[in-house]
């Protein structure tokens, strides 16, 4: 998820609430904005739908049925233009008099996902299927919440029925696809996404991910290929009542919710033109500079990229996503110096973009900053136990700090939160393969069986070498470890050479590995890293 944001809607600082009652019961009252500062078609807009919403509520006589409507065409119109208190106060209300609605528990799960209210999007999306078993957009909304939430085994649950009816569906093979990943399983990520990408070839956000899982089987050359192709627009499902939402926008909202629906579908050229669209109604808006921005990105001109987020930035010094696009810029031309202030600024707005976090983890070991970026990934780990990738790198920044047994430590207990993932059984096993320690070595000899088991990889040949040795069955050790030569020679990676060379003499000698990586190696001392 190391990726350009683009904000899906618009962004707004409501300088005030104006709380009107709308019913004539025992119903909370609406929370509407103060429409001073909206254009004269979006105010008019506004107000017909509050009108609307009060005549209802007046002349209906009592029916819950027109009740409901009024209360969810008014909540509607509202989420349309992303004001989201009155949006979820008026679908609180239709849910409320019409309990057997599933679009209104739907839309709630929508709003409050973006609101950051994780358990209640989870109950209104339960709420949606089990009022109308088998609605694709609410099963695939629950999966990726699910997912984002590290509920791997209750997400995947989702995914496997919508494939079980809907077989070629690209959003839960894709998610699948990243779940397998999050457990280690590269070879299954891989056949999983690669499926999800012959049928949508447009869905570049899954060309990262499937980068990452081609280069844990030690296809690094397919792996860059992937990861260069890598952006956000991923395939969707229909969905109706979502799109009956955005129809209800006017004006440059109207031009801002096409060209994001355009940019994730990955069609930049043209949502660059509905941004511009965009740009000329309304000039002082943050949300229309970030998403033209991201798009500028997409389209290979990050100069104007850089103007335009900028731009954003004087607009509304407060965006996270904005300070947070503009470090991903600078950590892409190796100034990760100026990254790292970028991302510091996100987390201070917004402290829970882990993204951020991690980024910052990565340029801080770039600048060799080590015992900063620790502290970093160590957070990332406690806030996201089930990220592996945060788990790996905050072993891997201890071990080049010279700490082996807080390595060691750090790796196992992310393998207990993260458990299969092949990154860090494989640094687990090389770890204590080579610590010289008693007793060890029927454990490291036991995780990479399981390694070369499941991924072939040169990596993983190599640490069953190492593993071998450590067992004192040096004669297998030099098998394996020619292997891992002949390989290396075959892919052109002459770095690797000396550090494999020399490993095989010890185990010639009847002398097991003493290192798990050089120290100049690109996993201890990162000079780029394709996570940013």
């Amino acid at each position: 998820m190391k990726r350009l944001g683009v904000r899906v809607g618009a962004f707004y600082l409501l300088a005030g609430l104006l709380v009107v009652s709308c019913s004539s019961d025992n119903a909370p009252p609406v929370p509407f904005p103060a429409l001073g500062d909206f254009e004269p078609a979006v105010r008019e807009h506004l107000e017909n739908a509050r009108s609307s919403l009060e005549s209802a509520l007046v002349d209906g006589g009592g029916d819950p049925q027109k009740a409901g409507d009024a209360y969810g065409e008014c909540g509607m119109v509202h989420h349309a233009y992303m004001m989201l208190d009155t949006a979820l106060a008026c679908y609180q209300q239709a849910a409320e008099l019409q309990p057997q609605e599933p679009r209104w528990f739907y839309l709630l799960g929508k709003v409050l996902r973006i609101r950051q209210r994780f358990e209640e999007s989870e109950q209104n999306y339960l709420a949606t299927l089990e009022l109308q078993p088998g609605h694709l957009p609410a099963q695939i909304a629950l999966g990726n919440l699910l997912y984002e939430l590290d509920s791997l085994e209750e997400a995947g649950s989702y995914f496997d029925i919508v494939l079980g009816s809907n077989p070629y569906c690209v959003p839960a093979l894709a998610g699948l696809g990243r779940i397998a990943l999050a457990r280690g399983d590269a070879q299954q990520a891989i056949e999983l996404l690669e499926h999800a990408l012959d049928l949508s070839p447009a869905s570049s956000a899954l060309r990262y991910p499937l980068g990452l899982a081609l280069r844990e089987v030690g296809e690094g050359e397919r792996a860059l290929v992937e990861m260069g192709k890598r952006g956000i627009a991923a395939a969707g499902v229909k969905d109706p009542w979502m799109e009956e939402v955005r129809k209800r926008a006017l004006g440059w909202r109207l031009h801002l919710n096409r060209g994001t629906t355009l940019f994730q579908a990955g069609r930049y050229r043209e949502a660059e033109v509905e941004f511009q669209k965009a740009l000329l109604i309304e000039t002082e808006e943050a949300s229309i500079r970030t998403n033209l921005g991201s798009t500028l990105v997409k389209l290979g001109r990050k100069k104007d990229a850089r103007r335009q987020f900028e731009d954003a930035l004087r607009l509304n010094p407060d965006s996270a996503l904005t300070w947070f696009n503009l470090g991903v810029l600078d950590a892409g031309r190796g100034e990760d110096g100026k990254a790292v202030e970028r991302y510091q600024r996100a987390l201070e707005l917004q402290s829970n973009l882990h993204d951020a976090r991690f980024n910052m983890a990565n340029s801080l070991r770039r600048l060799e900053r080590f015992e900063e970026a620790l502290g970093e990934y160590r957070e990332v780990s406690r806030s996201r136990p089930g990220d592996g990738s945060a788990w790996f790198a905050h072993g891997l920044c201890a071990l080049r700090l010279g700490n082996r047994g807080g390595a060691l430590e750090i790796l196992e207990a992310g393998l207990l939160a993260s458990p299969g993932d092949l990154r860090i059984e494989n640094a687990v096993c090389r770890l204590l393969a080579t610590s010289g320690a008693e007793g060890v070595s029927g454990r490291a000899l036991n995780l990479s069986d399981g390694l070369v088991a499941r991924s072939n990889s040169l990596d993983h040949v190599e640490t069953r070498a190492m593993a071998l040795a450590a067992a004192g069955r040096f004669e297998e050790a030099v098998t394996w470890q020619e292997s891992c030569l002949d390989a290396a020679r075959g892919a052109g990676m002459a770095d690797l050479l000396p550090f494999l060379g020399d490993n095989l003499e010890c185990y010639r000698r009847g002398e097991p590995a003493a290192v798990p990586w050089p120290l100049d190696s690109e996993l201890l001392s990162p000079s780029s890293s394709p996570s940013d």
